[in-house]
């Protein structure tokens, strides 16, 4: 599939999110069957996709958190325990670099997982009004969008950065 990493499933975190969204735009919002519905929709084909990628921003690693580990005392007592060379200032400082680089993003990447708690697919996804025509995106899902783009801009934002300082 292309999203694994050495380390695990890293950096789909926004093209998730998309897939997310589409799929509950695209194949959920107007679904009117309850036959995959006992299960919370986990037995419908879209379901599943939908659960997925819920699971994948779930569990999406924060990089601030991630660099914050690496400067921790129980990871410095573990390498010096494995027999690692001492971390020197410069390693600190640049943990401590990564850290405040990836911070902006990571805070609305835990909005985002707090947003997307709420969403799950189900029948009639979509929101009809009675004094309105036709049918609404939910507001959280509304809002889920909303971060994701933000998450978006601030991911590539951060890149060009890093892009400019290592040339």
């Amino acid at each position: 599939m292309g999203l694994r990493a050495p380390f695990g499933y890293v950096g789909n975190e926004y093209t998730m999110a998309k897939l997310f969204s589409s799929i509950l735009d695209e194949l959920c919002s107007h679904c009117h069957t309850n036959d995959d519905y006992e299960d919370g929709c986990k037995n419908c084909p879209a379901g599943m996709l939908v659960f997925a990628c819920r699971d994948y921003i779930l569990t999406a690693i924060e990089g601030d958190k991630h660099h914050e580990l690496y400067i921790s005392e129980e990871w410095l007592s573990k390498r010096r325990v494995l027999g690692h060379p001492e971390e020197t200032e410069r390693d600190r400082q640049r943990e401590m670099y990564f850290i405040e680089q990836y911070k902006p993003e990571c805070n609305v990447l835990r909005e985002m997982k707090s947003c997307i708690k709420g969403i799950s697919p189900h029948p009639l996804f979509y929101v009809k009004y009675s004094n309105r025509r036709g049918y609404e995106r939910p507001k959280r899902l509304a809002r889920f969008i909303e971060l994701t783009n933000k998450f978006r801009k601030l991911e590539l934002e951060r890149l060009e950065r890093w892009q400019r300082a290592w040339r």
